[in-house]
């Protein structure tokens, strides 16, 4: 029995001693203690300036510290740190990783602009507690302890300027001066300027405006941030025209959006004075024009009956939409085009307007929305609708 005792006993130790082994024996998990490429926009252009030599960066290189970073005239990347914090490098610009010290990642604008998304520390944080981020530069030197902001070098002027977006940016002139939270605070939706060690009074600027600049000048740059989920989430602010219409961010890109639907009901008024409802299913593609209009087209479906319970036919509507958003996020549309009815009834042209509420970035649930539509006669069927009477319609749009 004892020997039967010592046997198990053994065996279990070796297991033990088996399993500890190839735990400690397996390698970290590289993502875990560097930075890596996580994404690349534009031409791909992106190079890794390294000690060894230069090597091309794509998406999963992974970035000791000291390495540089320079993309190309018309490349964005973006770039993961182990803590999830992220830094957008745009065109045309060169950034050097550099230590982590004492919870501090440290880094170097040398030329360009970056985007930073940088993620908050848990628990509590002293007010005076150095920043967990910080980039230098020729002209001065920013901490952060968790925000939005961007951050642009012009290498000439060694001026640099500083947008903050969510939180609060600190700006010094010197690093020591920083650390000692004696740096100038750029609240939200202010920025400030810093040149020859001195640094402008905070000023507010309109974040709308600024992001138009923004996907004017980095368009590559501005498509990390929309294809990017959490970045996403920091940037629900929506856009402003320099000639003061509102409009969202989805409004203003330019291009076609093939699955986006409709789903709503719609009521009916009869000659009879009864009134039917039914479901209204439609395709609509959508061309967004740049500034506040989108074109989408319509091809609705739906399902309605005749004169008796077993008569049902589908009515098809084939139309356009414009789509005129003036007062965000509330988009007027309007459009028309023609119904038919089948054997039910003559092909007819007829109306449509409503009120949209936009939800906006990707969501599935892309806008709701209500309002009216009408033909411009009425059909043989006991659901025809009274003469100068108009259908409503409720429903969401969607989007894949």
């Amino acid at each position: 029995m004892c020997i039967g005792r010592r046997i198990i006993r053994g065996l279990f130790s070796v297991m033990v001693a088996s399993g500890s082994f190839a735990f400690a024996a397996a390698p970290p998990d590289p993502s875990a203690l560097s930075p890596v490429i996580e994404s690349i926009e534009g031409d791909k252009i992106v190079i890794v300036k390294k000690p060894a030599g230069n090597t091309v960066g794509e998406k999963g290189t992974f970035v000791n510290f000291g390495d540089r970073i320079k993309t190309g005239p018309r490349a964005s990347a973006k770039i993961r740190y182990p803590d999830g914090s992220k830094l957008l490098i745009g065109r045309a610009s060169e950034m050097e990783i550099q230590d982590s010290k004492n919870g501090v990642q440290y880094n170097e604008l040398k030329s360009g602009e970056v985007r930073g998304i940088i993620a908050k520390p848990r628990g509590l944080v002293l007010p005076n507690a150095p920043p967990r981020f910080v980039i230098r530069s020729r002209s001065a030197v920013m901490g952060v302890r968790g925000t939005d902001f961007v951050m642009n070098l012009d290498e000439e002027l060694a001026k640099t300027e500083l947008h903050t977006l969510e939180g609060t940016v600190e700006l010094a002139s010197d690093e020591a001066t920083l650390m000692q939270g004696k740096g100038v605070r750029i609240e939200k939706d202010q920025s400030a300027t810093a040149e020859s060690g001195k640094i402008a009074e905070p000023a507010t600027f309109d974040r709308k405006l600024y992001d138009l600049v923004l996907e004017a000048s980095q368009p590559e740059f501005v498509s990390l941030t929309r294809n990017d989920v959490e970045i996403a989430a920091h940037n629900t602010t929506q856009l402003k025209a320099p000639d003061g219409l509102r409009v969202t961010e989805t409004m203003t890109r330019t291009g076609m959006r093939l699955f986006q639907f409709s789903l709503n009901s719609l009521f009916l008024k009869q000659n009879s004075g009864g009134q039917v409802s039914s479901g209204q299913a439609s395709w609509n593609p959508t061309l967004y024009l740049l500034g506040i209009f989108a074109l989408r087209g319509h091809a609705g479906f739906t399902l309605l009956k005749g004169r008796t319970q077993s008569d049902r036919f589908v009515a098809s509507q084939f139309g356009i939409i414009l789509g005129l958003e003036l007062l965000d996020p509330i988009l007027l549309e309007v459009g028309g085009g023609n119904e038919s009815w089948g054997d039910h009834g003559n092909s007819s042209p007829y109306g449509m307007a409503s009120l949209a509420y936009r939800l906006g970035g990707a969501r599935f649930v892309e806008r709701i929305f209500v309002g009216v539509s009408g033909r411009g006669n009425t059909v043989s069927t006991s659901l025809e609708p009274r003469n100068g009477a108009i259908s409503i319609r409720a429903g969401v749009g969607v989007q894949f």
